[in-house]
């Protein structure tokens, strides 16, 4: 009985999810993209998985790719089912006109259920 009292269903541990931007200091004026990079490890597919970013106030996006799959107005990339041992990387490109010295954070969130058991995860992730 202790096995099913420790027993956590959750896979995030075999997620791989980071965020890079372009620059390690994102200052007012500068032309920034941020690279999203994403892996399934585990051994099940990910139902309609979905990755929202929270950008620094300021930060004007024109670009993301791909943009086929992108929300502008939920900052979110709708992806396709991933497969175990699925990889991509997404890009939002823009121009950050926040406040000067000021470090603010880029989060992301990727959500997403497992195929067999219908359980919803979320995995964030932040950088400052």
């Amino acid at each position: 009985s202790a096995y099913w009292l420790l027993y956590n269903p959750s896979i995030s541990n075999l997620i791989y999810f980071t965020i890079s931007p372009s620059a390690d200091k994102i200052k007012s004026g500068d032309y920034i993209s941020i690279t999203i990079r994403y892996q399934n490890n585990s051994d099940t597919k990910l139902i309609s998985p979905a990755i929202t970013v929270t950008l620094p106030e300021g930060f004007v996006p024109d670009k993301t790719e791909p943009e086929s799959v992108f929300d502008k107005t939920t900052q979110t990339f709708k992806l396709n089912d991933l497969p175990a041992g699925h990889s991509n990387t997404l890009t939002i490109s823009g121009w950050s006109f926040g406040k000067r010295d000021v470090e603010e954070k880029i989060t992301a969130e990727m959500s997403y259920s497992q195929e067999d058991s219908g359980f919803s995860e979320t995995k964030p992730i932040a950088i400052y």
